[in-house]
Parts: structure tokens; sequence; C-alpha cells
């Protein structure tokens, strides 16, 4: 016993040590909940342990057919007076799932609640299915969902569009409400985007003024960060929600205009008439910046002022330049690196600052990480390149790059370096390193 305390003090506490020791139960769900499947004939999920079994023994087993979906179909044969007016998502308020029997049972005690998996109408049938199951009482299989005055449809679809749910747009407003408790705007605006692809709303327009907030909740953030605006108006933050729904729309050629919806009072494709990541890029004040320099020069002591003069001065008469500035931690690298930064961008070039992970990114003015900037794999190899389209408006941005400063350097693997030199050069059409964009590394090389 004294052994086991001892183990565990770095772990937890004394008085949870002892709690977790004496066996007390550590925490409870009150009411519990059951999370309900939903799928296609034979279109249920099958998970298995691929160094304990084979597929072929996984497609032989004899309860590979039986979910929790289709144990409902069997249940409500099975107890007709308990599962008359019972709906799929309210089978676990009379029903409990025997895991070891993959079966439903008559509830005895207890309560429990029953949680449907959600699917976006993306979805496809399974959608269609979902609606079903919500609508229609002790369901005995898939042919009796399909199944309105005697007709059997080919889909749950037109089975939907049958009993009439399809005919207003109350469906939808329920998909964006209960998508909106659990997903981000972004992913809000491409089921928006994918509700009026995949399906005629009756009114886009309503459907768009009662969701607008939820479909906009994270437009103020993003303008303060990728745009530099302090104080994002309504008008920005809705006109940048509707500018990413338009661009969901386009990639399947169509637009907002097809379904009668406003067009975005701000357009963010281009600023000044470039691309948008250029615009970020060069979207600074340049005499504050200027006046950042100025300041930091003199502030700068004499190791510092000598590696910000042979680094300005590669740059200002564009060679190829690489440097690393190595120091441990509180020397001031990061200093250095926001001066050089604000002297390039004073003087109208474009300086790009990336960094190996996101937190050290955050303390570089404009910042981030070089998976994202350069668009590395993550899977990397030794000949491993970065995917940048030639065309692309990135491909625009590094081509117009003067300086590059990549902080916590050694924190990354050398395929990411050779992965970004391999892409500049090419883009640059240059055999120098890094297509003679002036490189600085910063880090700690840790020698033991």
């Amino acid at each position: 016993m004294k052994y086991g305390i001892i183990w565990m003090h770095g772990m937890f506490s004394a008085s949870e040590s002892c709690w977790r020791i004496f066996g007390f139960t550590m925490h409870h769900n009150v009411p519990s909940v059951e999370r309900l499947p939903v799928h296609t004939s034979e279109g249920q999920m099958i998970t298995f342990n691929p160094e304990t079994q084979t597929i072929e023994e996984v497609m032989t087993r004899e309860d590979l057919h039986i979910t929790k979906l289709t144990a409902f179909f069997d249940a409500c044969l099975a107890y007709p007076g308990l599962t008359s007016n019972l709906l799929y998502p309210d089978c676990p308020s009379k029903l409990t799932w025997k895991a070891d029997t993959k079966s439903w049972a008559p509830r005895q005690n207890g309560r429990t609640i029953g949680r449907v998996y959600f699917c976006p109408p993306s979805g496809g049938e399974r959608f269609y299915l979902r609606m079903l199951l919500y609508h229609i009482p002790a369901p005995t299989s898939f042919e009796f969902l399909k199944t309105h005055d005697g007709v059997v449809y080919d889909t749950f679809q037109a089975a939907c569009s049958a009993r009439g749910y399809l005919a207003t747009d109350d469906e939808w407003h329920r998909c964006l409400q209960e998508a909106g408790l659990i997903q981000t705007g972004h992913q809000l605006r491409q089921l928006f985007a994918s509700i009026l692809l995949n399906n005629s709303p009756q009114d886009p327009n309503d459907l768009l003024d009662r969701h607008i907030d939820n479909l906009s909740d994270d437009c103020r953030r993003r303008l303060q960060q990728d745009f530099h605006i302090d104080a994002p108006t309504l008008d920005q933050i809705r006109s940048l929600a509707l500018h990413e729904i338009d661009a969901f729309l386009h990639r399947a050629g169509k637009t907002l205009a097809d379904y009668h919806l406003p067009s975005p009072s701000i357009q963010f494709d281009s600023l000044n008439g470039i691309p948008r990541i250029i615009a970020e890029e060069k979207n600074y004040d340049l005499a504050q910046l200027n006046e950042r320099w100025q300041q930091g020069y003199l502030q700068a002591n004499v190791q510092q002022r000598d590696i910000l003069d042979a680094i300005t001065s590669t740059v200002e008469l564009n060679r190829t330049g690489l440097f690393f500035i190595d120091g441990p931690g509180g020397t001031g690298k990061t200093y250095v690196e926001n001066w050089l930064l604000a002297w390039v961008r004073s003087t109208g070039r474009i300086a790009l600052s990336i960094a190996s992970s996101g937190i050290a990114s955050i303390l570089l003015e404009g910042g981030h990480t070089s998976h994202s900037r350069f668009k590395i794999p993550i899977d990397i190899h030794a000949d491993s390149i970065c995917h940048n389209a030639t065309q692309s408006d990135l491909a625009t941005l590094l081509k117009m790059t003067s300086l590059i400063i990549w902080d916590e350097a050694p924190a990354q693997h050398r395929h990411c370096f050779q992965a970004a030199d391999r892409t500049l050069r090419d883009l640059h059409k240059n055999s120098q390193w890094f297509g003679k964009i002036t490189m600085v590394f910063g880090g700690m090389f840790l020698i033991s």
C-alpha cells in the first residue's frame, strides 16, 4: 500500500490517491446517454483489430449485420405493444441495449436518453433516413421506412418527399440549429452551401437571416487576425461569411445570385486589386514600422546590431543570404527578428515570418507556422516538395518575398527545409539556396 501511494504521488494528490486506492467512484453521468448510429442497408461501420483478425474472419462474423438500428427494427417486431408509438431517437427511454447479445430489451429501471448521430445533407441517403427515423414510429425495416400509402419508394429522399417532409424549410432550420451547437462557423458555412447545392430550400434568404449569427460566429476574430481590422463592423462580419459561402458554391459552378441571396458588400478576394494573401502581407502602416525599426536599432546591443547590419545589407543588395541566429532563451532573438520584419516591410517589401509551432509563431509579427505558409507535407520524406501550384496566389507571394524568418528551426526535421528549398528554387527559377531569398533561421542547438 505504501508503495502504491509513493508511485502515484507524482500523478495525483494525496487525497485523490487514497480515493483511487479505496476504489471509490470517480465520476457518473445522470442521465446516461445512448449514442444511436444511422446507416443505410449494409452501410454500417465495422471495426476490428487487424493484428488479431483478418478481413475474411470479420466478414464471416454472425453478428456482422446487427447494429443498434437493425436491432431496433427487430425490437419493434418483438415488442409491438411497447414500441407502437416509439421513435428511434426515443428508444433508450423504453429499451435497454444489451451489448453481449446485441439486442434491445424492455427497460426495467433507470433513465437513458438517446442521441442520434448527426448527418449533414451532404451525407446523401443517410440524411433522409435520419429524417424518417425522427418521424415514423415503430419501423420494422428499411423497406418499411421507404413505404408510404402502399408504395415502396426507391430512395429515402423520395419517401421523405412523398410524406411531405421536404415541402417546407423546417428541416433545414432544424439541421442548421442542431449543427450550430457542435460545429464551427466555417463548418456551418460549408453545411449551408451543401443545403443550397444538394437540396432546394423554399426560402434561402429566410434560412440565411435566421442563422447568420451562427454562420458568422468566427468571422470577427478572422477579420481581426487575418485582415488586421481591430473593430470589425457587422457589415464586414456578414460580408466575410457570405464571401466564404459564395466560394463554396463557386466550386460547384454556382453563385449566391443563383439562389437570390445578397452578395457581400465588401470584396475579400482582393484588396487594392491584389490577391488577399498578398494584401495581408502588405497591409501594414509603413510609418509605424519605420519608427519601430529606428527605435529597435537604437536599443540593440553591439552583437544585435552586427546581425541587423549583415542581414539588412544582404536584402538591400539583393544577394543570396543564409543566416542562423543562435542563442538561448532571453538573449533577444525574437526582438531582432521583429526588428528585421519591421525594416523590410517599412520599405514596401514582403517579409514572411514563420515558426515551427503555433506557439512560437504568435511571438512574430504576422507569424504563421511553416507548414501552413509553405504547405509542407505532414508525411515528409527526403524527396518531398511543398504543395504549391505555380499559378496560385501563394506561389505569387513567395516569388515577391525578400526575406523569410524561420524561428525555432532546430525543432523541425531537415526534410522540411529541403522541401521548402526545392519549392523556392523551382518558383524563382534560381538554383541558389532558397531561390536567392534571404533566409534567417532562429533557435538554439542543444549540444550534450
